[in-house]
């Protein structure tokens, strides 16, 4: 079966399923901000620690959980980011929008866009909670205990950034140009 093609009110609401999966995507990015704030309210101490005490396993598991938390909402988020390709890939496969075909040929060349403004958010953020027990061990005088915590905590934020700079800035997974070889299949 060949492609019909959207009709005018098709156009409409495929223009206001984008513009929603675009609100949506900074809605999480928003979220992502609140998280963060909400774990560093939650893992500085109500009362000062004694100095040269162990810091514990509070933070480290606070700063995983934050991570865990970022990494999900930035998988959402890419999820949000591949229908968005669904739908422009549509358009463009049916000659709907001039503008998603200009769009296209302007993302060949690099450029600086949502995604990579949201990933910048994300990478800033993923660091700064893990290295939150390091300041509170700092800014208390308080022991780098347990060293388990810490290196678990480590490896996690390197495997975060890896993550996000993957998805957030190689186009890797984006999965528009499969979803435009299979519209054109569909043609």
């Amino acid at each position: 079966m060949a492609l019909k093609g959207p009709t005018k009110e098709d156009l409409g609401k495929l223009h206001s399923e984008v513009n929603q999966i675009v609100n949506q995507r900074f809605i999480l990015t928003t979220f992502a901000v609140t998280i963060f704030g909400i774990m560093l309210a939650w893992v500085i101490p109500k009362v000062p620690p004694e100095p040269s005490s162990d810091l514990g396993w509070f933070p480290f598991l606070v700063s995983i959980l934050t991570m865990v938390v970022l990494s999900l909402l930035f998988s959402l988020m890419h999820a949000l980011l591949i229908m968005l390709r669904i739908f422009s890939s549509y358009l463009i496969t049916t000659e709907s929008s001039d503008w998603e075909k200009d769009w296209l040929e302007y993302r060949k060349s690099p450029y600086f866009d949502y995604t990579k403004a949201q990933s910048v958010v994300f990478l800033v953020l993923g660091p700064l909670a893990a290295s939150t027990p390091f300041f509170l061990k700092l800014a208390y005088n308080l022991n780098l205990a347990p060293l388990k915590g810490a290196l678990t905590t480590i490896v996690l934020a390197i495997i975060y950034v890896v993550y996000i700079y993957i998805l957030g800035f190689n186009d890797l997974g984006s999965m528009e140009k499969a979803s435009l070889d299979r519209w054109e299949g569909l043609k």
